[in-house]
C-alpha cells in the first residue's frame, strides 16, 4: 500500500464497500515473514551442524579437518557480512535477499552431496558467505512497511524467533542424524525451506529505485574484513595456544594491523563501508556494546549444559536437546512480556531484570552434581531463558529503534558482527576454563561444570554495568 493510496479521497463506486482494516498489507506481512524465516533458518543451521560433526568425522576420517567445516563458515560469514550494508544499499533489499537464498540453497545441496572433507569445507563456505548477507538483509525486509510505532514490537518477535534457534538445535540436528539418513540430512532440510523462501521473495514487490549509490570502500572492505576474521580466527584458536603459540601470534598481530589500518581508514573516509557515525547516538552505541558483551549470558551456557548433560549424566544428543529446549518456554513467555516491559520501565533497565532472572538462574548451577535434580535444572533453565530473552531482544531493539530506516543495513551488519565476536570470546574462554579443569581433575567430573557456571556468574553480573548505561542514555534522550 502507498501513501498515494492512503491519501486518495473516497470516490463513488459501483464496487461493493469493503470493510476498514488496521491490519498490515499482505506484502508488509511476506516480508515480515520470510525474514523471520530465512534468519531462523541460518541460526538453526549453524546450530545443527555442530551437531553433526561425530557423524561426519566417522565419514570422512579427521576431526582437525572437519572442524574447518564449523571455521569456514564463520569465517565467510564474517566477512561478507562486512560488506552487506554496501550490497543492500546497491541492488536492494529484495534482490539481495534472492542473490543470497539461492546461494545458500546451492551451497546446502552441495553440503550434502559432498564427496570429501574439502569439498564440504568450500560448500560450507558458500552457505557461511551467503549466510553473512542473508542475516542483516532479512534485518531490512523485516521492517519494510511497518509503521515506527511498531518497531518495538516487531523487533522483539523477531529477537525472540532468533533465539529459539540455538535451544532446538541440538533435538532437531539429533533427529535428523539418528533418523533421518546421517550427517548429509542436516544440509537436506535447508533445500525445502530455502526453495519456498524464494518463491515468497520473488512475490514481494520489487524494491524501490535508489536514487544514488555510495561507491565501494575497498580499503575498508579489504581492512575490516581482515580484521574481523582474523580476531575471529585468533579467538577460536584461544584453547589450543599452548600446542601452536607460533601461529596464535601471528595471526593476533595481523589481526591488530588490520583493526589499526581500518578504525584509522574510517575515520577519514568520506562514504566508510560501515556507518561508524551511528555510534554518536548514545542509546545506540550503548546498546551496541551491551549486544557484544552479553555473549557469557548467550553462548557461553550453550556449550557448558550440553556438554553436562551429555559428559556426566549420559544423555544423547536428543535427550539433551530435549532437556536444553525447556529454555525456550522462558524464552517465549519473557517474549511476550517484553515490549510492555520495554515501554514501562526503558530497555535498560528490562536488561537488567533480564540479568538478574539470568543470575538468579546461574546461581543453584554452581553446585552441580552427577545427580541434580533434572526438576531443578528445567526451572533454572526456563527461567534462565526468559533473563537472556529479557536482555538481548531490549539491546537489539533499542538499538534499530534509535536509528533511521535507512541506517537499517549498516545497524544491523554491526550489531550482528558484535554479537558474532562476543559469542566467540565467550565461547573461546568458556571452553579454555573447562579444558583447565578438567585437566585439574582429570576429567569431566561435575565440579569442571560447576567451575564454569561461578565464571559465567561472574561475567554476567558485570554486564549489569552497560544495561544502566543504557538506561541512563535513554533517560537522557527522552528529556531532550
Amino acid at each position: 500500500m502507498t501513501t498515494q493510496d492512503v491519501l486518495a479521497p473516497t470516490s463513488i463506486t459501483t464496487h461493493p464497500p469493503t470493510a476498514k482494516s488496521d491490519a498490515p498489507p499482505r506484502n508488509t506481512v511476506s516480508s515480515m515473514v520470510v525474514a523471520m524465516i530465512a534468519t531462523l533458518m541460518v541460526m538453526l543451521d549453524t546450530t545443527v551442524v555442530n551437531v553433526s560433526l561425530h557423524a561426519t568425522t566417522a565419514r570422512f576420517g579427521s576431526m582437525s579437518n572437519v572442524q574447518w567445516v564449523l571455521t569456514s563458515y564463520l569465517l565467510a560469514l564474517c566477512a561478507t557480512m562486512t560488506a552487506s550494508a554496501w550490497i543492500i544499499d546497491r541492488i536492494g533489499p529484495r534482490r539481495t535477499f534472492i542473490t543470497s537464498m539461492t546461494a545458500f540453497l546451492i551451497g546446502s545441496v552441495m553440503c550434502a552431496l559432498s564427496p570429501s572433507v574439502w569439498t564440504l569445507v568450500t560448500a560450507r563456505a558458500i552457505s557461511g558467505a551467503a549466510a553473512g548477507i542473508i542475516i542483516p538483509t532479512s534485518s531490512v525486509l523485516l521492517i519494510r512497511g511497518v509503521p515506527r510505532e511498531s518497531l518495538g514490537k516487531v523487533q522483539s518477535l523477531n529477537g525472540s524467533v532468533q533465539l529459539i534457534a540455538p535451544l532446538i538445535g541440538p533435538t532437531v540436528g539429533g533427529l535428523l542424524v539418528d533418523r533421518c539418513g546421517g550427517w548429509p540430512a542436516i544440509y537436506w532440510a535447508n533445500v525445502p525451506i530455502a526453495a519456498v523462501l524464494l518463491v515468497v521473495a520473488l512475490r514481494i514487490d520489487p524494491d524501490e529505485a535508489h536514487i544514488g549509490h555510495r561507491k565501494l570502500d575497498v580499503l575498508g572492505l579489504l581492512s575490516g574484513s581482515a580484521a574481523i576474521v582474523l580476531t575471529v580466527l585468533g579467538v577460536s584458536r584461544m584453547g589450543t595456544t599452548s600446542r601452536n603459540m607460533t601461529a596464535f601470534t601471528t595471526i593476533a598481530l595481523l589481526a591488530i594491523v588490520s583493526w589499526a589500518i581500518f578504525l584509522l581508514h574510517i575515520r577519514r573516509a568520506t562514504e566508510p563501508l560501515l556507518d561508524v557515525s551511528l555510534y554518536r547516538n548514545p542509546v545506540y552505541s550503548w546498546s551496541s556494546f551491551n549486544v557484544a558483551v552479553l555473549g557469557f549470558g548467550l553462548y557461553a551456557p550453550m556449550v557448558v549444559m550440553p556438554l553436562y548433560l551429555e559428559a556426566t549424566r549420559h544423555l544423547d544428543t536428543v535427550r539433551t536437546g530435549l532437556v536444553m529446549s525447556v529454555s525456550g518456554i522462558g524464552v517465549i513467555v519473557a517474549g511476550v512480556l517484553c515490549t510492555t516491559l520495554m515501554k514501562k520501565i526503558g530497555g535498560g533497565f528490562t536488561m537488567a531484570l533480564g540479568i538478574t532472572l539470568s543470575l538468579v538462574a546461574t546461581l543453584p548451577l554452581v553446585w552441580l552434581t552427577g545427580t541434580t535434580s533434572y526438576l531443578l535444572l528445567a526451572g533454572c533453565l526456563a527461567v534462565r531463558g526468559a533473563g537472556i530473552s529479557l536482555t538481548i531482544v531490549p539491546a537489539m531493539t533499542r538499538a534499530f529503534e534509535s536509528i533511521s530506516r535507512t541506517a537499517m543495513a549498516d545497524a544491523s551488519a554491526q550489531l550482528n558482527l558484535l554479537q558474532r565476536i562476543g559469542g566467540t570470546i565467550a565461547t573461546a574462554v568458556i571452553i579454555a576454563v573447562i579444558h583447565h579443569q578438567a585437566m585439574l581433575v582429570r576429567g569431566l567430573s561435575p565440579a569442571v561444570f560447576s567451575y564454569a557456571n561461578i565464571w559465567i556468574l561472574g561475567a554476567t553480573s558485570v554486564t549489569l554495568i552497560p544495561a544502566f548505561a543504557l538506561a541512563r542514555a535513554e533517560r537522557r534522550c527522552s528529556e531532550l
